[in-house]
């Protein structure tokens, strides 16, 4: 399975220990790292006059995002995020996903995937109000720097996630996401970012662009920090969902431990395997046959189901009201 939304620049990696940990270089980062970087100006909260973005229907964002299926990669992408030294920070002490694990899903959902990619809501109304949902958001990170959550760099790190774990996601549970239209795809993302408050200029130009940067933050950019090991602690025992009639002693027996073993393969199987080696994750080759075999059913039988079973109701009144 492909590690990368094409064939990436590869950073050499040693069998010694992990390099001290430093910032890269400004060349590829969105506007060049954390320090001193200017906060997100408000995006606009309505559409320009004449302007259509590629967030529509034929987008394939809407193909790959809009079926149950694609949170196989929420763990992965969590995991991901949090080992940003900023993001980390702020989700360590601002969010509630320790007590309400799904809540912060839930929410992720809603506001990005429903209100900016399937425009439930009004897009840029739901740009506007995630920018400023992180307007007081701010601290010291994980490397002991001042942060702030409208600061670019943790604000696209955050989108790159969901976009290379998408990818990943897709071409083990599917519906695959063809080479040719990884760059397009790209594009629409960047689209996303746009309607975040991103400028151009915060953000890798171009697919190969996306590439480099990726690589320089999987070698240097990310660390095994205390919401790293929250989160992976969290996914291992994952909590009943909200309002399943299931008793928590019973969920933990049965479900619980069910759905941990999977969301733990699934989490685990679709980090980089450089991240896997440096935060010394267990993982072995009778584990890597369980994820394909995992994502192998998914493939199978999930398009068995009702099109309507099949499309998460962030996305039902944008594509089933269209028929897509």
């Amino acid at each position: 399975m492909s590690r990368d939304l094409d064939p990436a620049p590869s950073v050499p990696q040693s069998d010694g220990p992990a390099p001290p940990a430093t910032v890269a270089e400004p060349s590829e980062r969105p506007d060049g790292g954390p320090e001193g970087a200017a906060r997100l100006a408000p995006p606009p909260r309505v559409v320009p006059a004449g302007q259509r973005g590629p967030l529509g229907p034929d987008a394939i964002v809407w193909r790959q995002t809009q079926e149950w299926r694609m949170l196989a990669g929420a763990g992965t992408a969590l995991l991901l995020q949090v080992a940003h030294p900023a993001v980390g920070a702020a989700v360590g002490e601002f969010s509630t996903y320790r007590e309400r694990p799904w809540h912060r899903l839930h929410k992720t959902m809603e506001l990005v995937f429903g209100g900016i990619v399937f425009d439930i809501g009004g897009r840029h109304e739901q740009g506007y109000r995630i920018h400023a949902l992180h307007n007081k958001l701010e601290g010291v990170d994980m490397r002991g720097r001042r942060y702030h959550a409208q600061e670019p760099d943790g604000f696209f790190w955050v989108l790159a996630t969901l976009i290379q774990v998408g990818v990943e996601m897709s071409e083990l549970v599917g519906p695959p996401v063809r080479p040719h239209e990884r760059p397009r795809l790209y594009a629409e993302w960047l689209e996303v970012g746009r309607i975040l408050g991103l400028q151009d200029h915060q953000m890798p130009a171009d697919l190969p662009a996306f590439q480099r940067y990726w690589a320089e933050m999987l070698h240097d950019g990310l660390d095994r920090n205390r919401t790293v090991d929250e989160v992976l602690a969290t996914v291992a025992r994952p909590a009943a969902p909200p309002g399943l009639p299931v008793p928590e002693p019973l969920w933990r027996l049965t479900a619980g431990a069910v759905g941990g073993r999977a969301l733990g393969t699934l989490t685990l199987g679709l980090l980089p395997p450089e991240l896997r080696r440096r935060w010394q994750l267990p993982w072995s080759r009778a584990r890597e046959l369980e994820l394909q075999a995992l994502g192998r059913s998914i493939r199978t039988l999930f398009p068995l189901l009702p099109r309507r079973a099949r499309v998460h109701h962030w996305a039902a009144p944008a594509v089933l009201g269209r028929g897509r």
